[in-house]
């Protein structure tokens, strides 16, 4: 749809590797949002499976404005959102990869904030994780959600529910789009916002983050590593300090949750409770 003063285009990124079970449901919750100047720019990181060919079917049918772009080759998130990017033609910019989706008002409110707001940046909210294995929802909790000028907060630890956030796509430029080097890459572009411009929250749930095997976001010693890289470069902040102590705590503990997970007694009680939340939905 085209560019207007009334509804703003909103450039819709979706990233997809290997997605072929969950690209239907991301798709569909884009094609039923209630805000309706939508843009779609598909991108498949080389695909093994049916992903791109499914998306593509999925796209044609649709009455969405849509671009697509198959790689020849896996790139990095950053490079695969840098080109995308290039072909956004919207005011605003969203990215979420093919195995999460939104609520059907998700984009409608985040306009409306941005559109009230014209000194923020970026609007992000809460959402919901959903463990694809044991087909459970579970809410995402932020203890304190930051709103303003936010940058000294995010040193210290990534609040933002990363799922549906909307960017304004000229301060997205304007702060050089990702880093490449960088493979937390949301976190680096939160930083970089925030330095400059506010950032707002929306006290709702409007997305879901899957969770299940195949998550960039399953290594955690790789996490760590980056982390840490992403605060080295804002070393003078105390807040940085800080931020990397609370990293290397952090991941301490995800690691022995992570080595529980592989002790018989464990894995037991998960199939206990993942039998007992099938008896549930019969």
């Amino acid at each position: 749809m085209a560019e207007n003063n009334k509804y703003p285009l909103v450039s819709v990124i979706c990233l997809c590797w290997n997605h072929e079970k969950y690209i239907n449901q991301c798709f569909s919750s884009i094609f039923e949002q209630t805000y309706n100047n939508i843009e779609i720019i598909f991108i498949d990181n080389n695909s093994t499976d049916n992903s791109y060919q499914i998306g593509l079917s999925l796209l044609q049918k649709s009455a969405i404005s849509y671009k697509t772009i198959k790689r020849n080759g896996n790139f990095s998130i950053s490079n695969n959102l840098n080109t995308a990017l290039n072909e956004c033609s919207g005011t605003y910019v969203m990215c979420i990869s093919t195995d999460d989706w939104l609520t059907n008002d998700s984009i409608k409110l985040k306009v409306n904030f941005l559109e009230s707001n014209l000194d923020y940046a970026m609007v992000y909210t809460s959402g919901y994780y959903y463990y694809q294995n044991i087909n459970l929802v579970k809410d995402f909790i932020i203890d304190t959600p930051f709103h303003g000028k936010v940058f000294k907060e995010l040193l210290k630890c990534n609040f933002v529910f990363a799922i549906g956030v909307l960017m304004r796509t000229e301060s997205v430029i304007n702060v050089g789009k990702y880093n490449e080097n960088i493979n937390i890459e949301d976190w680096y572009m939160w930083l970089k916002l925030s330095q400059k411009y506010k950032i707002g929250y929306l006290d709702k749930k409007l997305a879901y983050y899957r969770i299940h095997s195949s998550n960039s976001s399953s290594n955690i010693k790789r996490m760590m590593q980056n982390e840490v890289l992403i605060l080295s470069e804002y070393k003078d902040y105390p807040e940085a300090k800080l931020g990397i102590r609370n990293t290397k705590r952090r991941y301490l503990q995800l690691s022995f949750f992570q080595l529980l997970n592989l002790l018989p007694f464990y894995k037991s009680f998960n199939k206990i409770v993942k039998s007992i939340k099938q008896s549930g939905n019969n």
